[in-house]
C-alpha cells in the first residue's frame, strides 16, 4: 500500500548532546511544541530501540492517546519512531549531521493507512491520505524547528512557561482519563470527541452520576471539569490558573481584550448535586458572547 510524506530541515549551532536531546526526547519536546500533549513514559523508558511512550492529546485532537515506539536510535545521529493516530500509521525519521560549523537537523514523516483509531476520524484521515491532503495539512513547514530554536535560546520553555505548560498537560491528562472512564458507561467514545456539542453527552453523564448513591470523589469531579476546560481551551484558547495551594483551577480566556474566568469545577459539582438546572451546555454557551463583546466576567 502507498504512502505520503514530507521533510523539513534546519541548521543549528551549539552543544550536539543538548541539541539532540531537545530534538528527540519526548520528555523535552513537550516543553516547546505548539499543541499541548502529556508525555507518559513506558516502563524503564530511555532513548533506545524498543522503548515506547504515550502521547496524550487535548481536545484539538479528540483526546487521542498515541503510543510511540522507537524503532532505531543512534545518539546524536538518527532516531526512527512510529505510532498510529486517527487510522494513520506515522513513521518519523530524525537525523543530525555535522555540517560546516554546526549541525543539520532533518525530520521526515511518512503516512500510510492503519487500522487503529476511531472510525469517523479514521475515514476522514484515509480520505485525506488518498487525496494527498494529509501531508499538506500536517506539514508545519519548519515551525517546529523554530520552536526548538526558541527553546534552545531560552525564549520558550523557561520556568514560568514550563509551569503553565505543565498545568495544561496535567489538565489534558485528566480530560483523557475522563473520556476513558466514561466511554461505555452512559455515553460512547464517539460522543466525547472534544467538541462543544459533546457537552450534551457530558451533561447526560453527570446527570446519571447524580442518581448514584455513592458520592463522587474530588478526582472524579476534577476529571469531568478538565474535559469541559479542554473543550473551552480548544474553542477559545486561554491559560490555566491555580490558587496558591494548588487546590482550585480556572481557565482564563479572551485575553488581552478581556478576561473571562471559567470555573468549571464548581459547575460540574453543581450539575451532579443539583440536577439539570445547572446545565453544563447552558454554562458553556455563556462564554462566547462575553469573549465576542470583550466583556470580563467570572462564570461559575
Amino acid at each position: 500500500m502507498g504512502y505520503a510524506s514530507f521533510s523539513n530541515f534546519a541548521h543549528f549551532k551549539g552543544d550536539p548532546e543538548g541539541i539532540w536531546d531537545a530534538f528527540t526526547n519526548p520528555a523535552v519536546t513537550g516543553k516547546y511544541v505548539k499543541h499541548t500533549t502529556e508525555f507518559v513514559p513506558g516502563p524503564d523508558f530511555a532513548l533506545e530501540a524498543g522503548k515506547s511512550w504515550e502521547e496524550r492529546h487535548g481536545a484539538e485532537c479528540d483526546f487521542d492517546v498515541v503510543t510511540w515506539t522507537i524503532a532505531d536510535h543512534v545518539p546524536e545521529s538518527r532516531m526512527d519512531v512510529q505510532g498510529k493516530q486517527g487510522g494513520i500509521l506515522q513513521r518519523v525519521r530524525m537525523r543530525m549531521e555535522p555540517v560546516n560549523d554546526g549541525y543539520l537537523l532533518t525530520e521526515s514523516i511518512r503516512f500510510s493507512p492503519a487500522g487503529a483509531g476511531k472510525i469517523g476520524t479514521s475515514v476522514v484521515a484515509w480520505i485525506m491520505w488518498a487525496t494527498g491532503l494529509l501531508p499538506k495539512f500536517s506539514n508545519d513547514n519548519g515551525e517546529s524547528f523554530e520552536l526548538l530554536r526558541d527553546y534552545l535560546d531560552g525564549k520558550r520553555g523557561g520556568d514560568a512557561d514550563s509551569a503553565t505548560a505543565q498545568l495544561a498537560k496535567t489538565m489534558t491528562g485528566h480530560a483523557a482519563d475522563f473520556v476513558a472512564a466514561a466511554a461505555g458507561s452512559f455515553v460512547s467514545m464517539g460522543e466525547l470527541d472534544g467538541s462543544p456539542e459533546s457537552l450534551a453527552a457530558v451533561d447526560r453523564l453527570l446527570g446519571e452520576y447524580g442518581e448514584r448513591t455513592t458520592p463522587l470523589s474530588q478526582d472524579d469531579y476534577l476529571r469531568a471539569a478538565a474535559y469541559v476546560f479542554e473543550v473551552a481551551r480548544a474553542d477559545f484558547g486561554g491559560r490555566y490558573v491555580e490558587d496558591d495551594g494548588g487546590d482550585a483551577f480556572v481557565l482564563v480566556v479572551g485575553e488581552p481584550a478581556c478576561s473571562v474566568t471559567v470555573m468549571a469545577m464548581g459547575k460540574v459539582m453543581k450539575r451532579v448535586q443539583h440536577g439539570s438546572a445547572d446545565s453544563i451546555e447552558f454554562f458553556y454557551a455563556g462564554i462566547a458572547p462575553l469573549v465576542e463583546r470583550g466583556q470580563s466576567a467570572v462564570l461559575r
